[in-house]
């Protein structure tokens, strides 16, 4: 009888490592939206610094001082959609981060357009323009 509990648990255990490995191992899964790879999008919604948002839900005009040293000191920033999508923010040149772009828009809803990559659970948008 022992002997088939342990044959059993070193069969589990060797399936659970199979695909533990296989997950890492598969490529990231890249999305942009269109078949051109060039998915210019629109999104809508709050500028947070990301720390602070998936910490504590820290966000609005009573959090926009903390959010703006957050993202000062270098931590992300992100838009959070009405229906609790986030995107992280990034700046549409070359090595821009977001913060460039985006600090003085924080607490605020905004629209901005930009392209969107969506990659292994990530989502973020390379920011094009605002209003």
């Amino acid at each position: 009888m022992k002997k088939r509990i342990l044959c059993g648990v070193a069969a589990a255990v060797v399936v659970s490592a199979a695909y533990a490995v296989l997950a890492y191992a598969a490529p990231a899964k890249v999305t942009t939206g269109d078949k051109d790879g060039d998915s210019i999008k629109s999104i809508t919604g709050e500028v947070v610094d990301l720390w602070c948002y998936l910490d504590h839900k820290g966000h609005g005009e009573g959090h926009k001082q903390c959010a703006i040293a957050c993202a000062e000191a270098g931590n992300p920033m992100g838009i959070v959609e009405k229906g609790g999508q986030i995107y992280i923010l990034m700046g549409g040149k070359k090595h821009q981060p977001g913060r460039d772009v985006m600090l003085k828009k924080m607490a605020q809803t905004v629209t901005v357009k930009g392209k969107v990559i969506k990659m292994g659970g990530l989502q973020a948008i390379y920011v094009k323009s605002t209003s």
